[in-house]
Order: C-alpha cells, then structure tokens, then sequence
C-alpha cells in the first residue's frame, strides 16, 4: 500500500514538475514574443526618422536652390526670359531663323 501510495506521489510530482515546465516555456515564448515586437516597432521607428531626415534635407536643397535662383535673378534679370529685359539670344531661342 506505501509503495502505491508513492508510486501515485511520484506520479503526481512528475505531473506538476511537466506543467510547470510548459508554463516556463510558453512565458520564454511570449517574452520572445514581446522582444521580436519591440524590435520590430524599434526599426519601424528607425526607418520613419530616416524618411523625415531625408524629406526634411530635400526640402532645404530645393529652397536653397530657390533662394540661389532668386538671388540671380535679382542680380541679372535680363537674363532670364520673363524679365522685361529680353535678350537678343532668348529672342532667338524663342523664334529661330528660317531658312528661305
């Protein structure tokens, strides 16, 4: 009857020590889980500030080189073909020779 008795003991142990075990490996998993996760929102992070960097540096070129235009214009507006000041090489550009 003792022998029974830890028999069923043991059996019982072994039962609790098994469901303990899967209990630890599920919670691993969605730690796991979780890490993978984070990372993941992490590089998604990463990845949006390096589309606002670039974004943001294409926008100061393109008003630098707005700036820089302006300041040409300012300076030689008879440059340039919609100034009052025409040319007579952008009146040629406009209408070319023809030959007869």
């Amino acid at each position: 009857m003792i022998k029974l008795l830890t028999m069923i003991a043991l059996f019982w142990k072994e039962e609790e020590e098994e469901e303990e075990e899967e209990e630890e490996e599920e919670e691993e998993e969605e730690e796991e889980k979780e890490e993978e996760e984070e990372e993941e929102e992490e590089e998604e992070e990463e990845e949006e500030e390096e589309k606002e960097g670039k974004e943001k540096e294409e926008d100061e070129k393109e008003e630098e080189e707005e700036y820089r235009l302006d300041k040409k214009k300012e300076k030689l507006p008879w440059a340039y073909p919609y100034s009052p000041f025409v040319t007579y090489n952008v009146i040629f550009d406009l209408f070319p020779p023809q030959e007869t």
